[in-house]
C-alpha cells in the first residue's frame, strides 16, 4: 500500500493523507488544517506518528465545502453541518446554478462514475467554455433509474460516463442514459471492452477514451469532439452475446482510493505509485471483462 494511503486502527478502510486529499479535491493543505482548526470543519484520525489521515468520507465534505464556499457560502456557517446537509446544499445549489443561462459557446457537461468525479471534475470545472453542471454516482454496469438523472434533463449538451467494463448491455445502456437527460453527446470512459462493442458505441454516435484517462486530455477531447458536426458512418454490430453468470471478488482498495495513490508525486519525482495504482486498475478492469469470457 502507498505511503499515502495507509491502514489505520480507528478505521477498516484506507485511509489518506492530507497532500493526496488536496491533490483530489483541489483544496490546500493549509487550508484543509485550517478549516479544522479554526472551524472544525473536518475531522481526520491521526496516524501513529500524529499525521492526519482523512476517510472517504471527510474527502468529500472537503471537496463538497469547496464546491460551496466557491459559490459565496462562508466556511463558519458550512463547518457544523453534517455530510448529508452538505450534500443537500450542494443539489439546491447545483440545482440554481443549471437554471442560469450559460453563455454562447459554452458546453454544459455531466459526469458520472465517483471515480471519474474524483479525477476529472476540477480540471473540467477551471477549463475555458466548459461548465460542469452536475455529478452523479452512477454504476452504468448495475443500470440505473431514470430518476437519477432527471436533475440534468433539458441541461446538459455532454455527459461523460465512467464504465470499466463495456458489457454485452453497456451500449444500450449508455444511450439511455445519454437520451434520458436529452444530451447531444456522450464520451464513454472505459479500461476493457471488445473491437465490436467499442463500433457499438461509436455507430450510436457517442466516443470512447481509455481509462485511466488524463483529465488534460479528456478536457482536449470534450472541446475537440464534441463540438464537431461530423457524421460517423454506422457499421455492423454483431447480435448480442449472453453472459455467463460471475461474481466478481472482492477488492480492498476502491477505484477513488487506487486514483490517490496514481494521483501521488514523491519528492523525488518518483512515478511508481501512479503505475502501480493504474496497473491494479486495469488488472480490476480485466477481471470484471475475463468473467464474461
Amino acid at each position: 500500500m502507498s505511503e499515502d494511503v495507509v491502514s489505520s486502527e480507528h478505521s477498516s478502510e484506507p485511509l489518506m493523507k492530507i497532500g493526496v486529499v488536496a491533490r483530489l479535491t483541489g483544496v490546500s493543505a493549509h487550508t484543509v488544517r485550517k478549516w479544522e482548526e479554526r472551524y472544525g470543519a473536518v475531522q481526520p484520525v491521526r496516524g501513529a506518528g500524529g499525521e492526519r489521515l482523512y476517510s472517504q468520507d471527510e474527502v468529500t465534505r472537503i471537496a463538497l465545502l469547496k464546491r460551496l464556499t466557491d459559490q459565496g457560502h462562508g466556511i463558519r456557517q458550512l463547518a457544523g453541518l453534517a455530510l448529508d446537509r452538505l450534500r443537500d446544499t450542494a443539489n439546491s445549489a447545483a440545482a440554481t446554478a443549471r437554471n442560469v443561462v450559460h453563455p454562447p459557446g459554452e458546453l454544459r457537461v455531466a459526469l458520472l462514475g465517483s471515480a471519474l468525479v474524483a479525477a476529472a471534475e476540477f480540471p473540467l470545472r477551471r477549463a475555458a467554455n466548459i461548465a460542469v453542471v452536475g455529478t452523479a454516482d452512477i454504476d452504468i454496469a448495475t443500470g440505473f433509474e431514470p430518476s437519477q438523472l432527471s436533475e440534468f434533463s433539458g441541461q446538459t449538451d455532454a455527459l461523460i460516463i465512467e464504465c470499466p467494463v463495456v458489457t454485452a448491455a453497456s451500449p444500450t445502456l449508455l444511450a439511455s442514459c445519454r437520451d434520458a437527460v436529452g444530451a447531444a453527446d456522450c464520451v464513454v470512459a472505459y479500461s476493457y471492452s471488445t473491437k465490436p462493442r467499442l463500433r457499438e458505441i461509436e455507430a450510436l454516435g457517442m466516443i470512447s477514451v481509455r481509462l485511466p484517462v488524463d483529465a488534460g486530455e479528456l478536457v482536449r477531447t470534450v472541446r475537440t469532439f464534441l463540438r464537431s458536426e461530423s457524421v460517423r458512418a454506422p457499421v455492423d454490430t454483431p447480435a448480442s452475446e449472453s453472459t455467463p453468470p460471475a461474481t466478481e471478488s472482492a477488492h480492498s482498495l476502491s477505484r477513488t482510493q487506487l486514483l490517490a495513490i496514481a494521483s501521488h508525486k514523491s519528492e523525488l519525482q518518483c512515478e511508481c505509485p501512479e503505475h502501480l495504482a493504474n496497473i491494479i486498475l486495469t488488472l480490476q478492469a480485466f477481471e470484471a471483462f475475463s468473467l464474461q469470457c
